[in-house]
């Protein structure tokens, strides 16, 4: 399995899971009152906009694999998908609208006409079909594969002439429009040769999308520059230059946004005193993702449950969000994998609250003795940081030693996803996933790509029940049922919610056109502009 969305990346999957992106948008804003600074770009340049990002995309950023936050808002400067699903409904994008017929059996997309790749070449249908063929091909290891599937099935997807295609589902499917969407379509005459699109070198030399900007160059450590694609089919962008400028650290990025060199960067609350004074704006929004803490069943003794219990019992979540984010402005708890703001959210589940007393009678009932336990987080990443060392005195408290191991971003998915990696027994991470519950299953499925490695059959067939299930009141049940039978593996133990807040310079305008959405920041970078 490739990165996943940003899972970790604190992102870091994530995953993104494709399905990117789907959260509570509303966001608040407070602005810079200097006038005199908002008239001038701080990057010193008002036709080139410079945001920070927080890790390398890599040279691989295609349609297929891609999960990554910094791959993935690589991704959704260059290409397009037909759509998405945010919580305010469906943003369309190649495609003009996408309607069920009245059994839900068959879906019709009737695409954009007079949109041209980069290179000039007519968008058509054509391109829809390759890309989801290249989906469903097994060999091409695609992100998005299970998506298309259901229950085990592809959508069959067909050309009905070169502006519209149907999605024919093997079986009834609650989730399916918002399964659908998402995917970066790819130009059918760039990719249909090509033996291995992950590992092409088009992806990052030339590639050839319908996005707002095009490649300009990229250069493996330090940036990505995009140019403006004026024949962009929502409108030429309002700015010419567009520079992802890698740091990791964000120490060094918040200097680098003190100092105008940079023009947007993500910040922490406990930022936002340092910058006051410094001409800097700040907007936070709600993305959706859930922190967690997963357990590697294969660490030492935790395939012991009681030895797992134990943990969990002797955590704080609120604790544990609060030194990273201050404030509960700023953050929220969840007893499940859903947000908390999700519908089908069931805050009647075991919720494991902590209760030393708990922690310690599961402690001995485990009969492990001097339970040590060694917990990876991103050593760059300041809030998980943050969270390690809260969860480090906590289990001290319950009796159980902890070692932290500090891991880059690009260990991240190894340790994170290999099944049998022993660099640790427990890892924290994060998510963002879609708005229907069916768009978590990749997290905890049974198959050897589950993120969870939760290999529990029930739980895949309760998710297949409640995706299939019509009546929305059974479905809310099933829902639950699967969010409680989660909680009962004690693998999984889920923290909270984080407002993301943007630090920027004043002069940078057009962010509520823009839209600031989970995983890449802007929906669509090409309304920015500078005043």
């Amino acid at each position: 399995m490739k990165k996943r969305i940003w899972m970790s990346v604190a992102l870091m999957l994530v995953l993104v899971l494709t399905a990117c992106g789907k959260a509570d948008n509303t966001a608040s804003k407070n602005v810079a009152t200097n006038d005199a600074a908002a008239t001038e770009s701080t990057s010193g340049s008002k036709d080139t906009f410079t945001m920070v990002l927080g890790g390398d995309p890599g040279t691989s950023v295609n349609s297929l694999t891609t999960q990554d936050r910094y791959g993935l808002t690589t991704l959704n400067m260059i290409y397009s998908p037909l759509y998405s699903t945010q919580n305010d409904g469906t943003h369309y994008f190649l495609a003009e609208s996408m309607d069920a017929s009245e059994d839900g059996m068959v879906y019709t997309a009737k695409l954009r006409q007079n949109v041209t790749w980069h290179d000039g070449t007519p968008f058509t249908a054509d391109d829809v079909i390759f890309t989801m063929n290249a989906v469903l091909d097994e060999a091409n290891n695609a992100a998005q594969r299970q998506q298309l599937l259901f229950n085990g099935e592809p959508v069959k997807i067909d050309k009905v002439d070169d502006y519209t295609v149907t999605f024919t589902l093997p079986e009834f499917s609650a989730s399916a429009k918002e399964m659908f969407g998402g995917i970066y379509i790819m130009p059918k005459h760039i990719y249909e040769n090509v033996d291995s699109i992950e590992k092409s070198e088009i992806n990052m030399t030339a590639p050839v999308g319908t996005g707002p900007y095009k490649l300009a160059k990229y250069t493996p450590g330090q940036s990505v520059e995009f140019t403006a694609n004026t024949d962009y089919f929502l409108g030429a962008p309002k700015i010419q230059n567009v520079v992802f400028r890698i740091i990791e650290k964000a120490a060094t990025a918040k200097i680098a946004l003190q100092k105008g060199e940079v023009d947007l960067h993500t910040i922490l609350p406990s930022d936002i005193a340092d910058l006051e004074g410094s001409n800097i704006s700040h907007e936070s929004y709600d993305e959706g993702r859930v922190a967690y803490v997963k357990i590697h069943t294969w660490g030492n003794n935790m395939d012991n449950i009681d030895f797992r219990k134990a943990i969990f019992y002797a955590l704080n979540k609120d604790e544990i969000m609060k030194a990273a984010f201050q404030d509960p402005e700023n953050y929220t708890t969840t007893e499940t994998f859903l947000p908390a703001a999700n519908p089908y959210y069931n805050d009647k589940v075991t919720n494991y609250t902590q209760d030393l007393t708990k922690s310690k009678e599961h402690l001995e009932a485990s009969g492990v003795q001097n339970p040590t336990v060694r917990l990876a987080y991103i050593s760059s990443d300041d809030a998980q940081t943050k969270e390690a060392l809260v969860i480090q005195a906590q289990l001290q408290a319950a009796g159980i030693t902890t070692e932290l191991v500090g891991i880059t971003n690009e260990a991240y998915n190894d340790v994170s996803t290999k099944k049998g990696d022993t660099t640790a027994d427990m890892i924290l991470g994060g998510y963002i996933m879609g708005i229907d519950p069916n768009s978590f299953l990749p997290l905890f499925d049974a198959t050897e790509q589950g993120w969870m490695h939760m290999e529990d059959a029930e739980i895949d067939a309760l998710f297949h029940q409640a995706n299939v299930e019509k009546d929305p009141q059974k479905r809310q049940e099933l829902y639950g049922d699967v969010q409680q039978k989660i909680q009962d593996t004690a693998i999984f133990y889920p923290l909270g919610g984080n407002k993301r807040i943007v630090g920027y310079t004043p002069s940078l305008s057009g962010l509520e056109d823009a839209k600031l959405v989970p995983v890449f920041t802007f929906e669509d970078m090409s309304k920015l502009f500078f005043q």
